[in-house]
């Protein structure tokens, strides 16, 4: 009777492996005798009923069984809606789409990677103010009966751009790589991110010519409906490093909350970084080291800054800050400055630092600094109040 019972067990896993293996050879037998770019026009077509967008497979398409089933395409692109006629909406180079096998047998569609090489990524919002990235969806899709579960996803070599036309706003990222993975349980509407790497060199109409490299990392980054949590990131601009994390709703009232810090030891590469030319001072050590923290809270058109920190080079600022509407109020206190160092020298040929005045008006800019000491021409000045009043 054991003896019975173990062979029937036998049976049963061999039986089960040969199963497996049929399955697996079906797939074999089905990638050699099927030429998938039979499918192309099938595949653009029920892209252009779903989103009302041409979708071009310039590229042939592959695929392979073992150990996982991957769809290779070339390069290929997607169309803008109507409207838009300046390029295409996304242009790459080559797709990848690994499938494991094993999943599938239970109805379960693993996807393994997603990589998308040398996309190019054209964002885009006319002088109406609509934006080509909205879309609007054609026939209704069928709910998939198959669960979809995406493993990771990676870019390579991307780029994006993005023109408002409006407001002639542009901005351009070069060399954009992202590599993200997706834990099990993810959904369109719930969308967890784990172990986010990017990297690019961003350009921007409002930065003047400058190229920056920027970096940004985060263990986590959690999308649910439309709220937003990042509970710690960090990363660079230029020559500085950036770091915090935000909770975020963006629903009919937006509202916003979290940390935010910057760190450089060159605060003038930084300036340069975001299109301002700095001064030349009497001390040419001066505007190197700048550091700058704060607890931020958005709400209702509100935002306050507690425990506001600022460091501009030996000198040390505490506070907080709070912006209404168009009115800002400040309130800080700080250790000593030595303002000498941060005057013109004698020979100064270069045009000084100008102070963005109408902007400053039209913020309504309110407030106090008190600082401990000062000095300036050789006088020494003590418990320093400065009241900032907008005219």
């Amino acid at each position: 009777m054991v003896g019975l019972s173990r062979r029937l067990i036998l049976w049963i896993g061999a039986g089960a492996v040969g199963f497996v293996l049929l399955a697996v050879a079906a797939l074999a037998v089905a990638v050699l005798v099927i030429d998938p770019n039979r499918f192309k026009d099938r595949i653009a077509q029920a892209v252009q009923d779903q989103t009302g967008r041409t979708l071009t497979l310039a590229g042939d398409l592959g695929w392979r069984v073992f150990p996982w089933l991957v769809v290779n395409a070339g390069a290929g692109s997607l169309g803008n809606p109507a409207g838009f006629v300046q390029g295409e909406f996304v242009r790459w180079q080559g797709l990848r789409l690994g499938v494991k096998l094993l999943p599938l047998l239970h109805k379960q569609l693993v996807i393994d990677r997603v990589r998308v090489d040398g996309a190019d990524l054209h964002l885009q919002r006319n002088a109406q103010g609509v934006a080509n990235w909205s879309f609007a969806s054609g026939k209704p899709a069928n709910d998939m009966a198959t669960p979809l579960q995406i493993d990771s996803l990676e870019l390579r070599n991307g780029t994006l751009r993005y023109a408002d036309a409006g407001s002639g706003t542009t901005l351009r990222v070069t060399a954009l790589d992202v590599a993200a993975s997706l834990p099990a349980g993810s959904t369109t509407r719930d969308i967890r991110v784990e172990k986010l790497q990017l990297s690019a060199v961003l350009q921007a109409s409002a930065l003047g010519e400058a190229s920056n490299p920027v970096t940004i990392a985060a263990d986590e980054i959690v999308f649910a409906a439309d709220a937003l949590s990042v509970p710690k990131w960090q990363g660079s601009f230029g020559p500085a490093k950036v770091s915090g994390s935000i909770t975020a709703n963006f629903g009919e009232q937006p509202t916003a909350r979290g940390t935010f810090e910057l760190q450089t030891d060159a605060l003038r590469e930084l300036l340069r970084a975001t299109g301002n030319t700095p001064p030349r001072t009497a001390d040419p050590h001066t505007l190197g080291r700048f550091e700058l923290a704060t607890r931020f809270d958005y709400a209702r058109d509100a935002a306050s800054f507690d425990a506001l920190r600022v460091r501009l080079d030996d000198t040390q600022l505490a506070g907080s800050a709070s912006l209404i509407a168009s009115r800002m109020v400040i309130d800080m206190q700080g250790d000593g400055i030595d303002l000498d160092r941060y005057l013109e020298p004698d020979d100064a040929q270069s045009k000084p630092l100008e102070l963005p005045l109408a902007q400053l008006k039209a913020l309504q800019v309110q407030g106090e600094i008190r600082l401990r000491q000062a000095s300036v021409s050789g006088a020494l000045l003590q418990g320093v109040r400065l009241k900032l009043v907008s005219q």
